[in-house]
């Protein structure tokens, strides 16, 4: 009998042990990601049309020249709140976002473009647009979607978390909800609204 209470012991025990080392509990900076997301966000949002802005329809030739000099270029200091993140990367990753979202201002305004429950861009409809305009936008929205990716692992790495799937929920959510009124976003359920 003191055997068996003994084993059962030492099978709870081993239990605990395994549980404790099994249990890890992993930071995730979610004050910093959702700071530094509404400082981006708002920034493209905020970017005045016009300025750095192409053609309707028509990619912009040097945005990649221009990511690649701001990464190689001095770091210029920006005033900044605590727990916003910047470093040369995520500044040239948001100001090719910046740049392509004044490009699709129309096609969000038309509903054509919508945000997608992930955050990413979608053509929601083709209505209006001609097979030139559709096939630049669908350019334009993949190329965005590209950067929107790269900026959340931006953003991960410079809060050194592994957690990109969290930083892009967050990302998400502020696109989502700072999107203009009028603009179509796409609930989690998967049905698109006009905001």
């Amino acid at each position: 009998m003191i055997r068996k209470i003994s084993r059962s012991m030492a099978a709870l025990v081993a239990l605990l042990f395994v549980g404790a080392c099994v249990t890890v509990n992993i930071y995730f900076p979610a004050a910093e990601v959702s700071k530094t997301a509404d400082q981006i966000v708002e920034d493209v949002y905020a970017a005045p049309e016009g300025e750095n802005a192409a053609p309707q329809g028509v990619p912009p030739s040097s945005s990649l020249a221009r990511m690649l000099a701001s990464l190689v270029s001095p770091a210029v200091a920006h005033a900044q709140q605590e727990t916003t993140v910047s470093n040369a990367a995520i500044r040239g990753l948001k100001d090719q976002i910046a740049q392509n979202h004044q490009q699709l201002v129309p096609f969000y305004n038309s509903g054509n473009v919508g945000i997608a429950a992930d955050g990413s861009l979608a053509l929601r409809n083709n209505d209006g647009l001609s097979v030139q305009q559709v096939a630049s936008v669908q350019r334009i929205i993949a190329a965005d979607n590209a950067a929107r990716r790269n900026l959340y692992a931006e953003v991960a790495k410079a809060l050194n978390t592994t957690e990109t799937g969290r930083v892009q929920a967050v990302f998400a959510r502020t696109w989502r909800d700072k999107a203009q009124s009028g603009w179509w976003i796409q609930e989690d359920n998967g049905a698109w609204r006009q905001k």
